[in-house]
């Protein structure tokens, strides 16, 4: 009963441990290593690796791992080094569970690929996405062990999130560059630029815009409605939108602008936020 207690324990840990990670980190090559750092260590073996599988090729490219003082990094393996039986396994989404490859696995069938990385025992967990094996999770041990099923059922909910973890921080990179591509754009366009909500309250400014409404900063002009006086007459509106209609609010504003000539443009743009670009000459 107290070994199950302290078991119980450490497995709260680790998972505490991963979530903070998650938290703390954005980088998805940073968050991996730390998730296997963590689980290697709560193991206690010599390996643990991030595999993303190329079948075409034949092969795993190694892009996070963990490993014990002295072992050598392999960056690629050959999905033929490890025999048939254990590559198999893995394609029809199943755990790879060896306890010692001397007596598992047949000579000429693999074994000599598990003794190369230094290998005796190992559990191996693979990503399968749309039918395909995408990744994989691996724990590598340099001498024979026999995984209890609480260890290879961690290994399994780490692996799995892994790789939701992954997924989270990717979506959010790439959102963050997005809002740097078009914080560029902003900042490096000759024209006034306004970012509006629905209601067509100002959110952001870049230089050009601020200098058309004689303002130094947007806390000048926050929280306040485009005015006409604002706008010379001979001016146009070109309006990014997203994909549905401009809300009559928005309508209502560009008409109190007293402006006639309206450009509609696509773009893909997230909680209704509507870009707007004040343009001296109409097109």
């Amino acid at each position: 009963a107290e070994a199950a207690l302290r078991a119980s324990e450490g497995r709260l840990r680790l998972l505490n441990s991963l979530g903070e990670a998650a938290r703390s980190l954005t980088n998805p090559h940073e968050l991996l290593t730390e998730c296997l750092r963590l689980l290697g260590e709560y193991l206690q073996v010599s390996r643990c690796g991030y595999g993303e599988a190329d079948l075409e090729k034949g092969e795993v490219r190694v892009i996070a791992d963990y490993r014990t003082a002295g072992l050598e990094f392999f960056p690629v393996h050959r999905c033929a080094d490890f025999g048939e039986q254990a590559m198999s396994i893995l394609i029809s989404g199943r755990m790879l569970i060896v306890r010692d490859v001397l007596k598992e696995v047949p000579a000429g069938q693999g074994r000599d690929g598990f003794l190369a990385i230094s290998t005796r025992a190992m559990l191996c967990v693979p990503l399968i996405r749309r039918g395909v094996i995408r990744a994989m999770v691996a724990v590598h041990n340099s001498i024979p062990r026999d995984w209890s099923a609480g260890e290879i059922a961690i290994v399994q909910e780490v692996a799995e999130r892994c790789w939701s973890m992954l997924d989270h921080a990717s979506a959010v990179a790439a959102l963050q560059r997005s809002e740097e591509h078009l914080r560029t754009v902003m900042d490096n366009s000759p024209l006034p630029v306004v970012v509006l909500n629905q209601a067509g309250t100002i959110l952001e400014l870049n230089k050009a815009a601020l200098e058309l409404v004689e303002a130094e900063k947007l806390e000048d002009i926050q929280n306040k409605v485009l005015v006409e006086d604002a706008v010379d007459q001979d001016k146009s509106l070109v309006v990014a939108r997203a994909f549905e209609p401009l809300s009559k609010a928005v309508v209502r504003q560009i008409a109190d602008l007293g402006i006639t000539k309206i450009r509609v443009v696509d773009t893909s743009v997230d909680d209704g936020i509507i870009i707007k670009c004040l343009k001296k000459d109409p097109t």
